[in-house]
């Protein structure tokens, strides 16, 4: 997570984008956990589990239930993830013509949809537009 400069008076953009409504919050408390690392995926499981775990994914059982994976590629997601991109990509068209092409890696593309404003972001640098819209 990509600590603002004043932290502890201006919120996140995971908090300043929800809406005071239940389900928006425990969706952004979501997001935060995974964010800062401390959402459990099943490699997590895995790794650290006494007892042998699988990492793979139990929703969709194809491959290891990694970030990527989780916001990427599992199948069982598909759907909602295809309205997530597609909303993603007509806002980062409107501020730059290449749109999602501008990430090199899926790796990027994860970074970015975890927290846009991200530093590490090369798009960042390039394009000092306001991210707080995406």
């Amino acid at each position: 997570m990509q600590i603002q400069e004043n932290p502890t008076k201006v919120a996140h953009n995971i908090w300043r984008s929800v809406l005071p409504v239940e389900h928006d919050v425990r969706k952004a408390e979501i997001k935060a956990r995974v964010i800062t690392g401390t959402y459990i995926l099943q490699t997590n499981t895995a790794q650290y589990n006494k007892v042998k775990v699988s990492p793979t994914c139990l929703m969709c059982g194809n491959g290891d239930e990694t970030l990527q994976h989780f916001l990427l590629d599992c199948e069982q997601l598909e759907g909602t993830r295809k309205i997530g991109i597609n909303m993603l990509s007509e806002i980062i068209e409107e501020i730059h013509p290449l749109g999602l092409s501008l990430f090199n890696t899926r790796e990027d593309l994860t970074q970015f949809i975890m927290d846009c404003a991200h530093k590490t972001l090369e798009v960042s640098y390039n394009y000092p537009y306001d991210y707080n819209s995406v």
